[in-house]
């Protein structure tokens, strides 16, 4: 590229003109006994093709000359090179050359990222297969899935039982899916597994308290993206031979499908870590140069050229077509055009037609607000779900660095009118003339429940347990009775549920200082060290700091006080929502018809709710208050947010929520 372009946009709608090619099939790939390799790059001088051992992939084998056929590059091989490894160098248009990885590679060689931001990963040689035959899902509305979010490596990372912490096997040797299915899950949803890039994926030692290196820490959430097909090598148990870590995926989304659970799949299409990534193949064109919002610290990527966007909607269905996943999370969704939105939505759906996708919705984009699914401004009738964080501000509070900013259960009433909204799924119109509720677009903001997705905590952000342990002051078991209120409050409502994985046993992040943004914490003013962690102070965010913080600490289910208090409990509340169709209407009209309101007071801190179900109706009441409210009712309470002196029918204590089987009326 001999300069810059300063109208980007302008230059790259040029180049999609004259240049887009929907058909090749680009990257690496056999036909017979033919290795073929397909690069688009219209503006190159010259391209090569250099080839290392498989094992070594140090070692140059062979360097191939590319033959060019506008606007793709070609090379047809007949060598066997499978699970070998390889680089494109480019010449281009200015004359200079650079090293860099296909965007199309199937599968990559272990990456060293060694805290230098110039390292280019090698793409792997690939013969894969695409499955026959995939797993049909339920209807989404029947039941709405209940998610359990959670990162593969600190599912066992702390876990002295297993071969190898922190992998894809050892999620099968816990026996993940049989905790899931007794707690009432049907959906896990995966932290990006795609290659990320600030990672050693060969150092695989696990990391406790004072172990790590701040920035150059060798943790990673995923959301730092290197490459969208391949997967991060640092989950498998051999990271240096390709095919491993796609068999070891494979059978990992086999063994949840064979105790039906649907696999979701974290994605980040909204940048790269470093934009030299794609830059190294084509200069310029994969990322809106012209952006003053950016996602991160550089421009986000270009999903509305075309062949940005066959990127991203091919390496969806990849994973559709070759591990069988059942559905996606878009972080920071609103980089990401409507018209690309609606395309991979298709193409997705005639895959599964019941594939689940949601993704972050908030009013943060270098797009106009119109041009995404933007919550409170662009709805959607495709099932394409947001991330509610009305629901999440409303319980327990914002998630940021401000740690008191709280919800209601945590004394917060200004917070009450948004969360009755919450009640009646979010849904713009509702006929009955309620005084206390929110009247807001983004409050208010869709026609169909099923578009919205319920949280109160998720990987950012303290945890529902830290959040809770940070600013109530109590006992244990006032703790977890408002801990009980809050899974109540987030589950009893139309759409989606998602929990962050470890939920079920007050999941908690004690600080490490050794690791990255360790100021990024709070420090209890009321806990005492319920779990002789040694540590009274927790971390909001720890993408990049030690196992110590994010490991799962299973051993606490064996305290009988969590196990029946929290883990039980919260079983009990998913299963009876499970079970029973109701909190599943699909519009507006359906809410309308099913839910009425018996009372709606802010200034009494009161929520008391009907809803009518096909087979159950039930009341729903909400105390937040420190007074006993009365009320007459006929029918018997199902779950009860007390753990000692339960509610009795016809008084409900104070704090406190409750959910009865209504006999009549």
């Amino acid at each position: 590229m001999k300069k810059i372009r300063k109208k980007n946009a302008n230059w790259a709608r040029k180049i999609d003109q004259k240049y887009a090619d929907l058909k090749t099939i680009y990257g690496a790939y056999k036909d017979k006994k033919i290795w073929k390799l397909r690069l688009w790059q219209p503006l190159a001088k010259n391209v090569n093709l250099i080839i290392y051992d498989k094992k070594d992939q140090n070692k140059i084998i062979e360097i191939l000359k590319g033959k060019f056929k506008s606007p793709n590059w070609h090379w047809n091989i007949e060598k066997n090179y499978d699970g070998y490894f390889y680089h494109y160098e480019i010449t281009q248009e200015n004359g200079i050359i650079n090293l860099a990885l296909d965007p199309f590679a199937k599968s990559m060689a272990a990456f060293n990222w060694e805290g230098k931001n110039k390292n280019i990963g090698k793409s792997a040689f690939i013969d894969y297969k695409i499955k026959k035959k995939l797993r049909k899902l339920n209807p989404i509305n029947k039941p709405q899935p209940i998610i359990y979010e959670t990162n593969v490596r600190d599912l066992t990372s702390l876990r002295k039982d297993v071969l190898f912490p922190g992998s894809f096997n050892a999620i099968k040797e816990i026996k993940l899916a049989k905790n899931l299915n007794n707690l009432g899950i049907n959906s896990v949803q995966f932290l990006p597994i795609h290659n990320c890039y600030t990672l050693n994926e060969n150092d695989k030692n696990i990391l406790l308290r004072n172990s790590g290196k701040g920035w150059r820490t060798n943790y990673n959430w995923g959301y730092d993206p290197h490459n969208y097909f391949s997967i991060n090598g640092w989950y498998s148990s051999n990271p240096k031979k390709p095919y491993v870590r796609m068999n070891e995926f494979d059978n990992l989304v086999k063994y949840m499908h064979k105790n039906n659970i649907n696999v979701i799949l974290d994605v980040v299409y909204n940048h790269t870590f470093t934009n030299n990534i794609l830059d190294n193949v084509f200069p310029n064109y994969y990322y809106r140069k012209d952006s003053k919002i950016m996602p991160v610290d550089q421009p986000a990527i270009a999903s509305e050229r075309l062949m940005v966007r066959r990127i991203i909607v091919e390496s969806l269905k990849w994973f559709v077509n070759v591990y069988d996943v059942d559905g996606y999370r878009f972080d920071l969704l609103t980089f990401i055009d409507l018209e690309t939105i609606k395309i991979f939505t298709k193409e997705l759906r005639k895959l599964k037609p019941n594939i689940i996708l949601h993704g972050e919705a908030w009013n943060f984009t270098d797009l106009k607000k119109t041009n995404s699914l933007n919550k409170g401004i662009v709805d959607n009738n495709m099932n394409f779900a947001y991330f509610n964080d009305t629901t999440r501000d409303s319980i327990k509070g914002e998630d940021d660095h401000n740690l008191f900013k709280n919800g209601l259960v945590n004394g917060n009433i200004n917070k009450f009118n948004d969360y009755v909204s919450c009640l009646i799924g979010n849904i713009k119109n509702f006929d009955q003339n309620i005084k206390d509720i929110s009247i807001d677009s983004y409050t208010r903001w869709t026609k169909y429940p099923n578009n919205v997705l319920n949280y109160t905590a998720c990987h950012d952000g303290h945890t529902l347990w830290d959040k809770i342990n940070l600013t109530i002051d109590g006992t244990l078991n006032e703790k977890l009775e408002i801990y009980r209120q809050s899974i109540m409050m987030q589950t009893f409502l139309p759409g989606r549920t998602l929990y962050l994985g470890g939920t079920e046993i007050l999941y908690t992040k004690p600080i490490d200082k050794s690791g990255q943004d360790n100021k990024r914490t709070h420090k209890s003013k009321f806990s005492k060290d319920f779990f002789k962690i040694k540590v009274n102070e927790y971390h909001e965010n720890s993408y990049k700091t030690t196992d110590f913080t994010n490991g799962l600490r299973w051993e606490l289910l064996n305290k009988k006080k969590i196990k029946k208090n929290v883990f039980n409990f919260i079983a009990k509340v998913n299963k009876f929502k499970l079970k029973n169709n109701i909190f599943r209407d699909k519009n507006e009209k359906e809410i309308n018809k099913n839910y009425s309101f018996n009372l709606v007071s802010k200034k009494n801190k009161i929520i008391d709710l009907n809803i009518n179900g096909k087979g159950i109706k039930i009341r729903l009441i909400h105390n937040f208050s420190n007074n006993n409210y009365k009320y007459h009712s006929k029918g018997k309470i199902l779950i009860d947010s007390k753990i000692k002196n339960k509610n009795q029918i016809g008084i409900l204590k104070p704090k406190s929520s409750i959910l009865i089987r209504r006999k009549n009326g």
